[in-house]
């Protein structure tokens, strides 16, 4: 990754009719640079633009053009398949609806990037896999909940367990879309920090999407998506 820059955007226009050279883009951004082991908070707006570029950035929607690399892969050339083994094998993402398998336990549900990807799991290298979803689990307090199905669970328990499975197999960068948006106050601010330490442990970088702009007091930076997106959409 050059100068130790975990994304770089230059020049990005994205538009959903790439046909149309009359509409205006959804994006038009002209720089965004994270660096690696930063922290930074992604504030905007409905309607802003934040889902579309965290659909660039994890490879599920490509430029229309532009520059964009992450993680080191260029993903304006990169092809979907490139792609989809980047965001398995090197990305950890905290759905806003967390998007768990119901029908498994916590303890299955931690654990299945690293079942699915094989290269995620050599990352934990001679560490046993239930040993870091234990730890893990030990970490966001959800340990005595490993055996029990996520349908029962409280949406704040629900969200520690999409968080642990983010971050198995030590990703090198985690985003977070709208995580903390069905808790309140107290849940919270103790979910971020303990997502905060846990990053800061195993030194991943993190990418944290939120409208609610009191929450940027925990981060290293604040980007708003006024301030990068020039797109009149």
């Amino acid at each position: 990754m050059i100068n130790n820059e975990i994304i770089r955007i230059s020049d990005l226009r994205f538009s959903y009719d790439k046909s149309s050279k009359i509409m205006a883009p959804i994006l038009a951004i002209d720089t965004l640079v994270v660096k690696t082991g930063e922290r930074v908070f992604l504030q905007g707006d409905s309607g802003s633009g934040k889902t579309t570029l965290l659909g660039l950035l994890t490879g599920v929607l490509s430029t229309s053009s532009g520059n964009l690399s992450v993680l080191g892969t260029d993903f304006t050339k990169a092809s979907n398949s490139e792609r989809d083994f980047v965001r398995g094998t090197r990305m950890g993402y905290i759905f806003q609806m967390f998007n768990l398998i119901p029908y498994l336990s916590v303890e299955q549900n931690i654990a299945l990037p690293c079942l699915l990807h094989p290269e995620r799991r050599k990352r934990l290298g001679d560490r046993l896999l239930s040993d870091e979803v234990q730890r893990l689990a030990v970490a966001l307090g959800i340990e005595v909940l490993l055996g029990q199905r996520v349908g029962t669970l409280s949406v704040g328990q629900q969200q520690r367990v999409a968080a642990a499975r983010a971050l198995i197999g030590r990703p090198e960068l985690i985003i977070a879309d709208e995580p903390t948006s069905a808790l309140d106050h107290g849940h919270r601010e103790r979910f971020i920090q303990l997502l905060m330490e846990e990053c800061a442990t195993e030194k991943i970088s993190l990418l944290f999407v939120s409208h609610d702009p009191t929450l940027a007091k925990h981060f290293d930076r604040t980007v708003t998506m006024t301030s990068i997106n020039r797109s009149e959409v």
